[in-house]
């Protein structure tokens, strides 16, 4: 029977929520009358939805094929129950070719789909944000990609699910294939040839993603992708097999039973399922979820080798049933009854041992749990918002009309111009003590109020209101004082003052940064690259560094001074140790010698670099001819951009893209300087 009813929160034509609050009533009542007549044998509960995602899905080209004969309305209702039983499927399959990755975003053959047709993925139209369509589309795609990429390798693809989900065969291949994309290490194409295969005859194990035809699932492909891959319940209409002592092998021999736990435990898929294939651990290591439950189950002296292999077989049989003696074992693991053991296991280090065995423990606790936070309908400000489509932090604290329909003695019923319900409680009339609400009002009048609150009462939206005078008065005030300000934005110029310093030094100067930037232009003129130590607007604890990098090209940096006498004035005298950063300077000579000159070379290498260009136009309009000579390559040049931050300008089809560089994006560039450009960056 039904487990849950979802229910669409949808403002509908009148912007109230009054349809999905009635039709919720009414279902409510149907439940209810269900249960007296004990046709359910437990309530079902009723759970409000977003329904925008399952309207893109209704409306998609996926949903036209795979539900050719049913209304658009149809077609949403299923996909919201659907995105109820399994989110991540749900949007993964309006994600079209998106694993492809983000480079596919332009206008070229090779291009999974065209930004401009409508080939791009059907997720793109889903609102997550109301700003959103203001993000590139590149950029958005990107940042979608790797959401997936991410919840995949968290949550993993139950595989034989994803085309238990489906009737239609090419359907669930492609319902497959748009999860199985985003497993890391398998990519599109496998993919769709892997959701192909196991369409024909559910996998049994995780071995058997080996035998997938043209799939190509070489050793080190499986090695990556095989942990993301779970696998259950092979067969559709017969119960899980159950399994057995010979489908489990050794890959050593001439051990003895009281080190049976030494043995490296593999899984033969011809013979049974293996249990452990539904988990995040790994084939590689299934030998030390063996060693684990063998010293769990106290069997490492046990004489009947037999009987050690048939007890630990059916403790992984149960892994995911309900046994209390099960349970109260895994409660009681702990990782320190396992430390001796790491010397049986061939891998790269004590961390990597540590790391393995804490998620091999945390699997056979709460096998793909992973503290996931059960399904919440929405409720409170995201409620309201589903049900009248505005935001409370656009209602609250405005000045609505609204028309009364309903007057008692402790309250006035109203409705607003938004069309949604009110109240106006009697303590919320009028300033003056005792008002009644039959006294000031009568039924059709329309009255000015503040909403001070949104809420909702019995399922549906409602707000509340203030008239008091008092309170519109000052809500009006701040208003107007709003307006005004916007209108006419007051422009107050800071005078910034320094606290003269008395330092000898000819690389120091008393000069505030603009008049430091017109010293510098005028000591090291075009393109020169020059530094000042000035006093610092923070006080006379700090001094600041100004370099020129490039023609009008200028940034700071802020020196700390610290163990200064604490008998002479604080302007007259300099720390003993100066930090910039995380770095260390016993004074400003060890400064200047050792950073200030240092980062001074580095500017002259950037500068130099036969990439550089002096602005984004520059490197726009050569990046296009360079572009036209080889169309094969991708051509980069670097630039100084706003508050002469480095950036690093690519064309790797018709559009030029920037970044700031980072340390990764400035690995691309393969430059034998870049060790230090990635220094000054993070300056």
């Amino acid at each position: 029977g039904a487990q849950v009813i979802a229910l669409s929160a949808t403002a509908g034509a009148s912007g109230d929520g009054e349809r999905s609050a009635k039709l919720k009533e009414v279902l409510t009542e149907i439940v209810e009358e269900a249960l007296e007549l004990k046709k359910l044998l437990a309530p079902i509960p009723i759970l409000y939805m977003d329904e925008d995602p399952s309207r893109v899905f209704a409306g998609s080209k996926r949903g036209k094929a795979e539900f050719p004969k049913f209304t658009e309305e149809l077609r949403t209702a299923i996909s919201m129950g659907r995105r109820l039983q399994s989110p991540l499927r749900e949007y993964a399959v309006l994600s079209g070719r998106m694993g492809e990755g983000g480079e596919g975003l332009t206008k070229s053959k090779s291009s999974p789909f065209d930004i401009n047709t409508p080939d791009e993925p059907e997720v793109l139209r889903v609102v997550f944000h109301e700003y959103q369509n203001a993000v590139p589309i590149l950029d958005r795609c990107r940042v979608m990609r790797n959401a997936f990429l991410w919840a995949v390798a968290k949550f993993g693809v139950d595989i034989n699910g994803c085309h238990r989900m489906c009737d239609d065969g090419p359907q669930a291949i492609s319902t497959a294939a748009s999860l199985l994309q985003f497993v890391p290490g398998l990519g599109p194409k496998r993919a769709r040839k892997l959701a192909a295969f196991a369409n024909v005859r559910p996998l049994s194990s995780r071995e058997a993603i080996r035998q997938a035809p043209d799939a190509a699932i070489s050793d080190l492909v499986f090695d990556n992708c095989a942990g993301f891959i779970r696998v259950r319940d092979a067969f559709k209409s017969s119960p899980p097999v159950t399994l057995s002592v010979n489908g489990y092998v050794y890959g050593k021999t001439g051990i003895e039973p009281e080190h049976c736990f030494e043995e490296v435990f593999r899984f033969n898929p011809s013979v049974a399922e293996c249990p452990l294939d539904f988990t995040r651990i790994h084939p590689a290591h299934y030998s030390m979820a063996w060693a684990v439950v063998s010293r769990m189950l106290e069997l490492e002296n046990s004489a009947d080798k037999d009987e050690c292999n048939r007890r630990v077989v059916n403790f992984f049989d149960t892994l995911f049933g309900k046994s209390e003696e099960n349970s109260e074992l895994l409660a009681n693991l702990s990782f320190d009854k396992f430390h001796d053991i790491v010397g049986h296991f061939e891998l790269d280090s004590q961390d990597r041992f540590n790391s393995t065995m804490e998620l091999v423990l945390q699997e056979l606790r709460a096998p793909w749990m992973m503290n996931v936070a059960p399904y919440t309908p929405p409720e409170g400000g995201e409620l309201f918002k589903l049900l009248t489509s505005l935001d409370e932090s656009e209602v609250l604290d405005t000045l609505t009309n609204a028309r009364v329909v309903g007057v008692q003695e402790n309250r006035i019923r109203v409705v607003t111009e938004l069309n949604l319900p009110g109240v106006i409680w009697s303590r919320d009339l009028s300033d003056e003590s005792q008002a009644r609400g039959d006294d000031r009002v009568d039924v059709g009048d329309v009255v000015i109020g503040c909403i001070t609150e949104c809420a909702i009462f019995r399922e549906r939206p409602q707000l509340q209101l203030v008239t008091k005078s008092s309170v519109l008065k000052e809500v009006d005030m701040r208003t107007k004082s709003l307006e005004v300000a916007l209108a006419k934005p007051v422009k107050r110029k800071h005078k910034v003052v320094i606290q003269k310093r008395v330092i000898n030094k000819e690389y120091f100067s008393n000069v505030t940064y603009v008049d430091c930037q017109k010293l510098l232009k005028k000591k090291f003129p075009g393109s020169a690259v020059g530094s000042i130590v000035r006093p610092s607007s923070q006080g006379p604890d700090f001094l600041t560094i100004t370099f020129k990098v490039y023609e009008d090209q200028f940034f700071n940096v802020s020196v700390e001074e610290k163990g200064k006498p604490e008998d002479l004035p604080r302007h007259l005298c300099l720390g003993k140790k100066l930090i910039v950063d995380d770095m260390e300077f016993e004074d400003l000579d060890d400064l200047y010698a050792n950073y200030i000159e240092t980062m001074q070379r580095l500017f002259e290498k950037i500068k130099l670099h036969r990439k550089f260009v002096d602005s984004l136009s520059t490197a726009t309009s050569s990046l296009r001819v360079e572009k036209e000579r080889n169309p094969k390559s991708i051509p980069y040049r670097i630039f100084y951009g706003e508050l002469a931050v480095l950036k690093f300008a690519y064309l790797p089809g018709t559009q030029v893209l920037t970044k700031v560089g980072t340390s990764r994006e400035v690995d691309v560039l393969r430059s034998s300087f870049f060790g230090c450009l990635v220094v000054y960056v993070g300056v």
